[in-house]
């Protein structure tokens, strides 16, 4: 194959791809459908369970030193 042939045939698949990935998938959501959406995944469980944890032992620690803030 010539250059101009791979090249012609590199922009051919990048347009497909591109078309594939924007194409009738890309709708506008309101922030209230995105975050229903981020809790139907078990990522926001496995980031908020340490939170929580930490959140609570700092809170039973009690009140720290002036370095602790």
């Amino acid at each position: 194959m010539a250059t101009n042939d791979v090249e012609e045939l590199a922009k051919q698949q990048v347009a497909q791809d591109e078309a594939r990935i924007t194409g009738s998938r890309r709708t506008s959501q309101s922030l209230g459908q995105v975050f229903a959406e981020f809790w139907r995944h078990p990522s926001p469980y496995i980031l908020s369970v340490p939170l929580v944890v930490a959140i609570v032992g700092r809170v039973l620690a009690g009140p720290g030193e002036w370095w602790s803030c």
